[in-house]
């Protein structure tokens, strides 16, 4: 019989980040990753995150994860993204539109010079479902018999008729041969634009939702993007939980 190797201390993580691997394992002796969980909702705007990494970094933490700051929906649900490109309101706070990327990169330029990294949320099993994507590519998205958007939906274990909708959100279709190598392409470009404004991990939104064989091409960007930018330390985090909705 195999003996089971001693598993490596559990990394310091929030509520909204326990039941995650990670992909990228540290080195054998390493520490594990210190996380600390920057709730946009909570905080505020970029601007005002940056206030906070001093204290975050005195309380000994590492890594910085933020859920999603990007431009939601009709819902107005964190994780339902409609433009993955744009802050949201709340994130862009008084600043004029068009400086998403510099706000974004100052934070974690900030971050760095308190020693720490940032981690953002890849949301990429769904859109909001008023996403331009649906328009611009209907073929990418997965569809009930009547030819509507088909929405992510979990049945109650206990009582499997009970099934809750998420009404608000659009499944991508990654068993579609014609929808996934550009779907692939797009999350890639995707993690490579965040890699290069100073975001060193992902955490890998609802994860058992995607094939590994999507998530195998998307992790190797942007393990290469964070390796380019010179981070010797990059994380991608995968969600393993059965929800994840904010």
């Amino acid at each position: 019989m195999r003996k089971k190797s001693k598993s490596p201390p559990a990394p310091a993580m929030s509520h909204r980040t326990i039941a995650m691997v990670a992909t990228f394992p540290p080195a054998v002796g390493a520490p594990a990753p210190r996380i600390y969980n920057l709730f946009p909702s909570l905080i505020g705007s970029v601007s005002d995150w940056v206030g906070h990494l001093p204290r975050i970094a005195a309380m000994q933490f590492d890594w910085v994860y933020v859920n999603p700051f990007h431009y939601p929906g009709f819902s107005g649900s964190l994780y339902a993204v409609k433009d993955p490109y744009r802050l949201s309101d709340l994130a862009r706070g008084v600043e004029a539109a068009g400086n998403d990327d510099a706000l974004l990169r100052r934070f974690t330029r900030e971050a760095e010079r308190n020693h720490l990294r940032v981690m953002m949320d890849l949301v990429i099993n769904h859109s909001a479902k008023d996403s331009p994507l649906s328009q611009e590519h209907p073929e990418w998205y997965r569809r009930n018999i009547d030819g509507t958007l088909y929405s992510p939906r979990v049945a109650d274990p206990v009582d499997p008729k009970k099934v809750t909708i998420w009404g608000d959100l659009a499944e991508f279709d990654y068993d579609s041969p014609g929808a996934r190598p550009g779907l692939i392409e797009y999350w890639s470009r995707y993690v490579r634009h965040y890699a290069g404004l100073g975001f060193r991990g992902f955490r890998c939104d609802a994860a058992y939702q995607v094939p590994a064989e999507v998530w195998r091409p998307i992790i190797a960007a942007g393990r290469r993007a964070t390796t380019h930018s010179g981070s010797q330390r990059r994380s991608a985090l995968k969600d393993t939980t059965g929800s994840s909705r904010g």
